[in-house]
């Protein structure tokens, strides 16, 4: 039986006002992508079903993103437990997505 946790948390603009539809996406240290999901309406993800390791957890780059922006990612063990709280925040505004997202 493989032990199996998972992630959660919430994806932000620059304001901390919540984004929805981003995709985010959980990978090896080898870059190998183990799971990917999209925020909800309030801005919420969560990815279940993660093996114990190490990860990076990222905003890849989306049609809905401007590919100068940074996007942002970050560092995260899954031992023993669910991890929450795993937030990210885009380095833009929500206005700026939604313009993205007419076009």
């Amino acid at each position: 039986i493989r032990t199996e946790y998972g992630v959660a948390g919430k994806v932000t603009d620059a304001s901390g006002q919540p984004l929805t539809e981003v995709r985010v996406e959980l990978l090896t240290k080898t870059g190998a992508r183990v799971l990917s999901g999209t925020t909800d309406q309030f801005g919420l993800y969560r990815l279940d079903g993660v093996p114990v390791g190490n990860y990076t957890l990222r905003v890849p780059q989306q049609e809905t993103l401007d590919s100068n922006d940074a996007l942002p990612k970050r560092q995260i063990v899954i031992n023993n437990k669910f991890v929450y709280n795993q937030n990210l925040q885009l380095p833009i505004s929500a206005a700026a997505k939604k313009k993205k997202d007419k076009k």
